[in-house]
């Protein structure tokens, strides 16, 4: 190598030398400027005399610390590419149907948060207005769920809507297949809404339970009782209130939320626990559960042996 070029081998290093000192790491769209810059000079016509390729890697190294220079200039989203996803976690999206990465497709007129996006389970919090999913059949362990403040609703395939009414009740109404309707609160029963059907979740708070006893829904009217009740502070007021709403559920309910309604008050019953404990093996028997009735009799038997409620249950 002679002297002269020595010299401008020694002028390219020197420009170069910034880029071993920060990190060299280029966003995807300045890397693919350089590379053309690259390319275009790769291909260019040869030009003779022994200093153009020194030159010419100097004017690379000089456009490649300008970019750099550049590089943390904002970015234009709009004059990048669309991702292969168009929806990400946490994304709002107004009025736009976008795919999700589990094969659905969801039209939203209103606003929508993705919680998970996938590709096993996918949660979509509904902010505001409407949203409707067209699910595909889901894999064994594969999920899909739109949550509201009133209610979860989950599927395995199915077309259905989640409307967001005001004061924060929830309308499910399903075009294809059927899907499971978790109202938000203590002891609230899941609901299923086939194809052609509607239903409301009302919120688990008095205006709630107001609202659905106004539009003659008293099941679910008493389900919101039960969950304030059950939501109230611990003590002895509360006990109280629960076995008082138990015996209504044993009035007007059916015996499988009756013996739910039961199982889960029993460790809560307190001085209750004697009348808890019958009381859901009552619930069975009236579900058609004989041999858990029996079962349960007999446990209550045991631990109740003087019970006034011991020869009803001998009966069974």
């Amino acid at each position: 190598m002679s002297e002269d070029e020595g010299k401008e081998a020694r002028a390219v290093r020197r420009m170069l030398a910034p880029l071993t000192t920060r990190p060299p790491v280029l966003a995807p769209e300045r890397q693919a400027v350089v590379w053309q810059q690259i390319q275009a000079r790769r291909h260019a016509p040869r030009r003779v005399g022994w200093g153009w390729p020194a030159l010419g890697a100097a004017a690379t190294a000089a456009a490649a610390l300008a970019l750099w220079a550049q590089r943390s200039e904002p970015l234009n989203p709009a004059a990048l590419p669309a991702p292969e996803v168009a929806v990400a976690a946490g994304t709002g999206l107004v009025d736009q149907a976008r795919p999700l990465p589990s094969g659905a497709r969801v039209d939203v007129a209103g606003q929508l948060t993705v919680l998970e996006p996938g590709p096993e389970v996918v949660r979509l919090r509904l902010e505001a207005g409407q949203v409707t999913s067209h699910v595909p059949h889901l894999a064994a362990g594969q999920r899909y769920r739109v949550e509201t403040p009133a209610a979860a609703v989950e599927v395995r395939g199915t077309v259905f809507t989640v409307h967001r009414l005001p004061g924060d009740a929830t309308e499910v109404s399903v075009a294809e297949g059927r899907v499971e309707v978790q109202p938000v609160g203590a002891l609230r029963p899941v609901h299923f809404v086939s194809a052609g059907e509607r239903w409301t979740a009302w919120p688990a708070n008095p205006a709630g339970q107001s609202a659905a006893q106004a539009a003659g829904d008293a099941d679910q009217a008493l389900d919101i009782q039960v969950a304030l009740a059950w939501d109230a502070p611990a003590g002895l007021a509360r006990q109280n209130r629960l076995v008082a709403l138990g015996h209504t559920l044993d009035a007007q309910a059916d015996a499988e939320r009756s013996a739910h309604f039961w199982a889960a008050l029993g460790p809560q019953a307190g001085p209750h626990a004697e009348e808890a404990a019958f009381r859901e093996a009552a619930a069975l028997l009236r579900a058609g559960h004989r041999a858990e009735a029996q079962a349960a009799g007999a446990g209550f038997r045991a631990r109740y042996p003087s019970s006034a409620f011991v020869a009803e249950t001998l009966a069974w």
